[in-house]
């Protein structure tokens, strides 16, 4: 899946769920915790997701 399409799915799921773990993102998307990772990262820096 590209990281464009993960990004929406990301976002798509914190939508339905408000709440995900890493973890659970890699499990549903199919990639790693660092592929993850690395897709969050400017999802928080733009402030389309708040880390915690």
């Amino acid at each position: 899946m590209a990281q464009s399409k993960r990004h929406g799915e990301i976002l798509r799921l914190l939508q339905e769920e408000g709440t995900v773990t890493i973890a659970s993102l890699a499990d549903r998307l199919g990639v790693s915790l660092e592929t993850v990772r690395r897709d969050v990262k400017p999802l928080t820096g733009d402030g389309s997701v708040l880390k915690m």
